[in-house]
This record gives structure tokens, C-alpha cells and sequence, in this order.
């Protein structure tokens, strides 16, 4: 099952879903209202680059308790997405972002990183790996691991767990 607002997102998905001849359900809607809404037990609940899309931290809160209630008893919430660094205000995390963009990107054209930049700058509220480890046992969720994390310590790949 994937949710997400973008239709282009929700295209993808569906062509990689069927590529891969697997079955699956795609809801275009809210992550927080989609998971709040739905009934089911699952293993795994992915979240990928989509929470630091919530400028209250108490929506992030919310979302990972809503995942907890879909959570089969081994199961866990994996969340990729972009973290601050610890105490980092915002202004210095997308100074960060778009400098670490700006050599990474190298194949976009001015005027698609504009576009970019634009979004991170009006769309971007990050907190730290601490911070949804904090906001993660508020949910319920016990367990947190950091899975994988990238040399910048923009991105990464972090673990909840029930238990």
C-alpha cells in the first residue's frame, strides 16, 4: 500500500509495482489523514522523505502514533528522510542543504535547482535524529536504531520499533 500527494509520485509507484508484478494498493491523499483512516496490521510501514514536510514537530508525533496503531507485534516504522544536526536552527540546516545540492546536482539546470531550492526553503522543517527518537517514544514506539546514514549527515535511513 503507498499513499502520497503527488500524482506524478503515485504514476511512479504504479509502474514500479507493476514491474515488479507485485500487488498493491496507492491512495493519493495526507500521510497523517491516510494513516488515521485506515484499518490493517502491517510488518513494515516506510515513510520516504516525507515528515520533514511537517513544520509542527507535534505532526511528525502524531503521524508516528498512527503509524504504531497499524503495527504488527514485531513490527516497525522506517523513516528515510533529511535530519538536522543536532541544535542546528533551520536557516543553517537549508544553507547546508542547498550548498551540499548545489555540488551534488551538477546535472540540473539553473533555472531546476531554483525550482528545487524554492521548494526545500518553503518545505523543508528537518529535526534531528534525537529529536524523532524523542518524538517516537511520545508515540509509543520504543525501539530506534540508525540503519544507514549518508557522509553529510543530511539523509538517512532510521528504525521504530514497538518494542
Amino acid at each position: 500500500m503507498g499513499i502520497d500527494e503527488s500524482d506524478a509520485a503515485l504514476a511512479l509507484a504504479s509502474r514500479r509495482l507493476q514491474a515488479l508484478r507485485t500487488p498493491g494498493r496507492l491512495i493519493k491523499g495526507d500521510l497523517l489523514a491516510s494513516l488515521a483512516e485506515m484499518e490493517g496490521v502491517f510488518d513494515i510501514i516506510l515513510a520516504s522523505f516525507s515528515l520533514h514536510h511537517f513544520a509542527d514537530p507535534e505532526d511528525k508525533r502524531r503521524t508516528l502514533a498512527a503509524a504504531r496503531q497499524h503495527l504488527g507485534p514485531d513490527g516497525f516504522f522506517a523513516l528515510i528522510d533529511v535530519f538536522s544536526a543536532e541544535a542546528e536552527p533551520r536557516d543553517q540546516y537549508l544553507e547546508r542543504w542547498i550548498t551540499h545540492a548545489e555540488n551534488r546536482y551538477v546535472e540540473l539546470h539553473a533555472d531546476e535547482k531554483e525550482l528545487l531550492f524554492n521548494h526545500v526553503r518553503a518545505r523543508d522543517f528537518p529535526v534531528s535524529q534525537a529529536t524523532f527518537q524523542a518524538l517516537g517514544r511520545q508515540a509509543g514506539l520504543k525501539g530506534f536504531a540508525v540503519l544507514l546514514e549518508d557522509r553529510t549527515r543530511l539523509n538517512a535511513l532510521v528504525t521504530f520499533s514497538k518494542e
